[in-house]
């Protein structure tokens, strides 16, 4: 089975189809407007990819728009078709599980799911990513710093997404008061990746929050 750049297993038969996964990922991260580019690639190339019918799935979630709710049941048909024609890794059966336990009205449950992937990968800056971003539409501020703070370690310098994880450590710093240390976090993610707008946003927050408003805008625009 190979690997993609968060270092996590993934049932993909071509090099080139990773390429497209990792685009997809780094995208994502930066939440670029490529993702369902990459994403539609990466299927058209390989249909029977569990995993990227599970992300369409709960990509579509995420937007909060109640005709998407469709498009990710129809990309959970098409998940668990593929899912009965190949061997699921457990970070390709959680993403599975993952969408069911939200498309049963549980989005807890989805965290939970995503939540045991990185009991298994704690590289997985996706995962990180998704459950993190759930954790925020619910309002969950110290879960997210949870949840972060937990798989942080694993995310060391050499780590290619360590920045996008950065930026999501500040933006839960500073939604749980700690300002000086987003600020910290936020702008030591975007000397890594400066295409991270969850870190841009969350150290805009800081500076917000803090009455600088010259320094959020001189922030924004270099």
């Amino acid at each position: 089975m190979k690997t993609d750049v968060c270092n996590a297993p993934v049932s993909l038969k071509q090099g080139q189809t990773v390429e497209s996964w990792n685009a997809m990922i780094r995208a994502f991260l930066a939440h670029g407007t490529a993702t369902p580019q990459h994403l539609g690639t990466v299927l058209e190339a390989e249909p029977g990819f569990a995993m990227g019918h599970a992300a369409r799935g709960l990509f579509s979630l995420m937007m909060g728009r109640a005709e998407m709710w469709q498009v990710a049941e129809d990309a959970r048909t098409a998940a668990h078709q593929a899912a009965r024609n190949m061997h699921l890794s457990g970070r390709e059966q959680g993403w599975l599980n993952a969408l069911d336990q939200w498309l049963a009205d549980s989005p807890t449950g989805a965290i939970a799911a995503l939540e045991q992937v990185l009991d298994g990968n704690p590289q997985d800056t996706l995962t990180a990513k998704v459950s993190h971003a759930i954790r925020f539409i619910l309002g969950d501020a110290q879960g997210m710093r949870a949840s972060v703070e937990r798989v942080l370690p694993a995310h060391g310098p050499d780590h290619p997404l360590r920045g996008y994880l950065m930026g999501c450590y500040a933006f839960t710093l500073e939604e749980t008061g700690d300002y000086a240390m987003a600020e910290l976090a936020g702008r030591a993610g975007l000397t890594l990746v400066r295409d991270d707008a969850w870190g841009l946003h969350a150290v805009a927050h800081v500076h917000d929050m803090r009455g600088e408003p010259s320094a959020g805008i001189t922030l924004i625009e270099d």
